[in-house]
């Protein structure tokens, strides 16, 4: 080791090796403070059992990590100082190019290729963004709302109020007003919509086909007039329409809670009874004929569709179409069961506002998807079977090649081209994995921790227990072996260390530099012996 000088304070060791090569420094509660060839780390200070570093893949200068957070550069994301605040991370990246500016809260501000996000704060779990097609620029977004501008809307200035959006666009080239209540006032080429206010999720508008003109739509009502069905005067009541156009012809009679009857050229529909917020419907494209909707719900049938009987239930739509080719099952609690030329889905049971699917990229069959999950293989991924549960995403694509496993706990078990991962469970929000650099294999990840492999350290199995690291590089060719409570069991080049445990934060240790061989370190302490001591 060549030591020279310095103090260990609270159980550390400030050390140089040829590995290594640590100069200087001071490491303070448990940490350590570093730089070795894959590293190559400089001065700096690590704060609470927190490592700010550079290796060549990150190439990390200056900054300080607070917080168990970690500031970072590397080739894919060139991070330059910045600071990340609770357990956030301001990045930038090839893609994202972000520069500057502080993340507060869990969110992130960014810029990439197709955002060009600049300055700007994001607030609230919010995002200020601006890309090609929007080019957002300044303003601020307030209480989960998004402020826009985009080639078609050409959004500017302006203020979004409680989850509503204010935009304007080439069809619409909306100017200034303000939105109230999640409504929308707006005005576009065909409507021509000028002034006035929306209230109650209603909209009061006019087009050239309708040329709506004053007037005041109440209780989420449409009252209206176009070319095609030369409405005039009157009033809608309780969310209904009643209408007759061209191609519709339709005439008098009532339409009652929220329902259509109708009857046009393309649709034929004649005879029948609508109810409780449904449409019964028949045209040259769907050509349907008797059956039943209830319950907010359309039983049909098209050229494309070509849907032949079966009943849709709860807000459903079970069909078949050309590119879907659907055929009988059936769909439950706002769900869709389908199959197209892409997914080719067959049979099957989608369960709780789910999907099951398959289509060419993913060629989904069977299983089970539930609790607003899905399930899926496609041809990067190839999913076959297994189960995802809350909220969680077990998947395996050609990056990731995964396969069966089950993910818990909104985890996510992983295997892809750099980590190839296979099997295993994860639990409690960590992460088990391998990759070219790490190729980790099998084991069990536990409370927030990471058992890990890479080209430098190629660790392999064994269990990381209570945040520690187990762990082998090229420097230091560790195998095997437990860390317990902090501690750090290791052998590299230098060391040759073999065997042995570390007990309450010590280190047992030996090196060229130092010939130290076997005995146990107790309390905080160090046995050593190098050349020069």
């Amino acid at each position: 080791m060549g030591y020279q000088e310095g103090t260990t304070e609270h159980n550390q060791v400030p050390f140089r090796d040829r590995t290594m090569g640590y100069q200087g420094g001071t490491t303070e509660h448990n940490e350590v403070a570093f730089r070795d060839r894959t590293m190559g780390y400089q001065g700096s200070t690590t704060e609470h059992n927190q490592v700010a570093f550079r290796d060549r893949t990150m190439g990390y200068q200056e900054g300080t990590t607070e917080h168990n957070q970690v500031a970072i550069r590397d080739r894919t994301m060139g991070y330059q100082e910045g600071t990340t605040e609770h357990n956030q991370v301001a990045i930038r990246d090839r893609t994202m190019g972000y520069q500057g500016g502080t993340t507060e809260h869990n969110q992130v501000a960014i810029r990439d290729r197709t955002m060009g996000y600049q300055e700007g704060t994001t607030e609230h779990n919010q995002v200020a963004f601006r890309d090609r097609t929007m080019e957002y620029q300044g303003g601020t977004t307030e209480h989960n709302q998004v402020a826009f501008r985009d080639r078609t809307m050409e959004y500017q200035e302006g203020t979004t109020e409680h989850n509503q959006v204010a935009f304007r666009d080439r069809t619409m080239g909306y100017q200034g007003g303000t939105t109230e209540h999640n409504q929308v006032a707006f005005r576009d080429r065909t409507m021509g919509y000028q002034g006035g206010t929306t209230e109650h999720n209603q909209v009061a508008f006019r087009d050239r086909t309708m040329e709506y003109q004053g007037g005041t739509t109440e209780h989420n009502q449409v009252a209206f007039r176009d070319r095609t069905m030369g409405y005039q005067g009157g009033t809608t009541e309780h969310n209904q329409v009643a209408f007759r156009d061209r191609t519709m012809g339709y005439q008098g009679g009532t339409t009652e809670h929220n329902q259509v009857a109708f009857r046009d050229r393309t649709m034929g529909y004649q005879g029948g009874t609508t109810e409780h917020n449904q449409v019964a419907i028949r045209d040259r494209t769907m050509g349907y004929q008797e059956g039943t909707t209830e319950h907010n719900q359309v039983a049909f049938r098209d050229r494309t569709m070509g849907y032949q009987g079966g009943t849709a239930e709860y807000n459903q739509v079970a069909f078949r179409d050309r590119t879907m080719g659907y055929q009988e099952g059936t769909t439950e609690h706002n769900q869709v069961a389908f199959r197209d030329r892409t997914m080719e889905y067959q049979g099957g049971t989608t369960e709780h506002n789910q999907v099951a699917f398959r289509d060419r990229t993913m060629e989904y069959q069977g299983g089970t998807t539930e609790h607003n999950q899905v399930a899926f293989r496609d041809r990067a991924m190839g999913y076959q079977g297994g189960t995802t549960e809350h909220n969680q995403v077990a998947f395996r694509d050609r990056a990731m090649g995964y396969q069966g496993g089950t993910t818990e706990h909104n985890q996510v078990a992983f295997r892809d081209r750099a980590m190839e991962y296979q099997g295993g469970t994860t639990e409690h929000n960590q992460v088990a994995f391998r990759d070219r650099a790490m190729e980790y294999q099998g084991g069990t990840t536990e409370h927030n921790q990471v058992a890990f492999r890479d080209r430098t350290m190629e660790y392999q199995g064994g269990t990381t227990e209570h945040n520690q690291v187990a762990f082998r590089d090229r420097a230091m060719e560790y195998q095997g072996g437990t860390t317990e409570h902090n501690q750090v069991a290791f052998r590299d080049r230098a060391m040759g260390y073999q065997g042995g445990t570390t007990e309450h934060n010590q280190v047992a240790f030996r090196d060229r530099t130092m010939g130290y061989q076997g005995g146990t370190t107790e309390h905080n302490q160090v046995a050593f012996r190098d050349r020069t001591t």
